[in-house]
């Protein structure tokens, strides 16, 4: 995969090496933006918050709240005294309000007060008292205020109620659809515990991190769709398009702007019929944009692991088949060589950060993401098929139950096999 003529005096991957040179080997350090609190009055006297909501909330350990960031437009103290104000407030939510209007929640079955569509751009006021010690603001009570009317407002609004609606029609099919709304949607508020632990003790968290493979997936089915209608130019244009759209209905996350840009680069050389283009210059170039558009996801794990394991299938993808596909035929050879080539870049990231790596993660992943990948593609096609017929939605059931027993068995096998610790 790497042509060493094509990188000699190549200027896009020696920017790209001497900019990870200098800010992983400490040279060069990034400045935080400066996103803290600033009000005449102190936040520890704050009672009562009014902003909005930044990001999607995300559920803690013990699950029995929701962290989110508020950017604060107004505080009132303990004595009643308000004041305008800047930068962001961590808060801690109460599931009861979050998870109010989700489907087959135990607080959705009762009558709880204060109900909130808590997404990003949600508009919310927040009484409660300021945590010291864990610095974060802890809800006491909170209320929905109006989506703010401009654009930007109304687009966050139909976002937060079309997730809302997709967490409603998958959790009808249970722990398969639940499974099915985290690898489409990122949201795993319905992912069986156990599986989830599974997955993490295989090796396949990726798999449920929205990244690369779930990008791909999407890009590929919108284009074999457009390229029969508008021919393939057109279709590659219309695509973009596409994968914006479903990373902005996702939520961004490093590894999946990794992807995007990755994909939008890639797409940029082929409309422009760019020559010498390979995936090298490709990969370096959307580390620079990456890095220049999101400086802060440099130090972030997901960012690291991400570009790591895709280096490692550029680099050493080529020199695996060639010795394992000996043995194995060429298909199951190029999975297998992708998959130890990313091991090879990450094992050393995820002993250092996490204390431990799975030696199974090579096999789990070449076994088990073909199965994954059919899962979705059945998985969308009976989301279209059960949103225009409602009355297939059992067997809809019936039919992702199978696949995605199949996925837990091999996950609880393959947990079962030792890992490397430090």
């Amino acid at each position: 995969m790497v042509d060493e003529g094509v990188y000699k005096f190549n200027p896009i991957i020696f920017a790209a090496i001497f900019i990870a040179f200098v800010f992983y080997t400490g040279l060069f350090s990034i400045k935080e933006d400066d996103d803290s609190f600033v009000s005449l009055v102190k936040l520890t006297d704050v009672k009562i918050i009014e902003g909005i909501v930044s990001g999607s909330p995300v559920k803690t350990h013990k699950g029995n709240n929701y962290l989110v960031n508020i950017i604060p437009s107004k505080v009132t103290s303990k004595n009643g005294i308000e004041s305008s104000c800047k930068g962001k407030i961590p808060v801690l939510l109460k599931a009861s309000a979050v998870e109010a209007y989700f489907p087959d929640k135990l607080f959705s079955k009762s009558n709880t007060s204060g109900a909130i569509l808590c997404d990003n751009g949600a508009n919310l006021k927040i009484t409660g008292s300021y945590l010291l010690n864990a610095k974060l603001f802890s809800m006491n009570k909170v209320e929905q205020l109006d989506w703010s009317n401009n654009w930007t407002g109304v687009i966050n609004h139909f976002r937060a109620t079309t997730r809302l609606e997709f967490r409603r029609l998958l959790c009808a099919w249970g722990d398969a659809g639940g499974f099915l709304l985290a690898l489409l949607a990122g949201m795993k508020e319905y992912t069986n515990i156990a599986l989830y632990e599974n997955f993490q003790k295989s090796g396949l968290s990726h798999i449920l991190a929205l990244s690369g493979m779930h990008l791909s997936l999407f890009s590929g089915i919108s284009f074999f769709f457009l390229k029969n209608i508008t021919g393939k130019r057109i279709a590659s244009i219309i695509n973009i398009f596409v994968i914006i759209i479903f990373v902005w209905f996702v939520g961004k996350s490093p590894s999946l702007i990794r992807a995007l840009i990755f994909s939008l680069v890639s797409m940029f050389f082929s409309i422009f019929n760019i020559k010498n283009k390979d995936f090298f210059t490709i990969f370096s170039l959307s580390f620079l944009i990456h890095c220049g558009l999101f400086p802060k996801d440099i130090f972030n794990i997901g960012f690291i692991l991400s570009y790591g394991a895709l280096l490692g299938i550029i680099l050493f993808s080529c020199f695996f088949e060639k010795i394992i596909i000996c043995s194995l035929p060429h298909k199951i050879s190029s999975s297998v060589a992708s998959s130890i080539s990313a091991q090879v870049f990450t094992a050393p990231v995820c002993l250092f950060s996490f204390g431990y790596f799975p030696i199974v993660g090579i096999l789990s992943t070449v076994i088990i993401s073909p199965f994954v990948n059919i899962f979705i593609y059945v998985g969308l096609f009976l989301v279209v098929l059960c949103f225009c017929f409602p009355i297939c939605v059992p067997i809809g059931e019936f039919i992702l139950k199978i696949i995605y027993n199949v996925i837990e068995n091999f996950a609880y096998i393959f947990a079962c096999f030792p890992c490397i610790k430090i």
